[in-house]
């Protein structure tokens, strides 16, 4: 006999789990965050877009009421720093890879 013995363990485990009671407060209606802080204007120099997102912090129960609204807002803006500033060149970057192995490419 070459195998041992195993007592009388079981191969599965079982414990409670979500033990709490269910909720008795009634519906839980869905929440939205604040407005996040609008983003830049689309435009640098004259009429654009921009906008500005909020988030869902709450879903609702099935018997709750939904969000319905908008998560995310747009609206027009208008930069007017146009022409304020003389154009700078930067430094090249290093060149790219030849577009041939041999024969000539750029």
């Amino acid at each position: 006999d070459m195998g041992g013995q195993c007592g009388s363990t079981s191969l599965r485990q079982v414990a409670a789990c979500n033990d709490g009671p269910c909720s008795a407060q009634g519906p839980v209606n869905c929440q939205l965050s604040e407005w996040m802080a609008w983003s830049a204007c689309s435009s640098l120099c004259g009429a654009g877009t921009r906008s500005r997102k909020r988030i869902v912090q709450t879903l609702a129960s099935p018997d709750g009421s939904g969000c319905g609204t908008p998560l995310e807002e747009v609206g027009s803006c208008l930069d007017t720093r146009c022409g304020q500033a003389d154009c700078r060149w930067g430094d090249w970057q290093a060149w790219s890879a030849c577009s041939a192995t041999c024969g000539g490419g750029s």
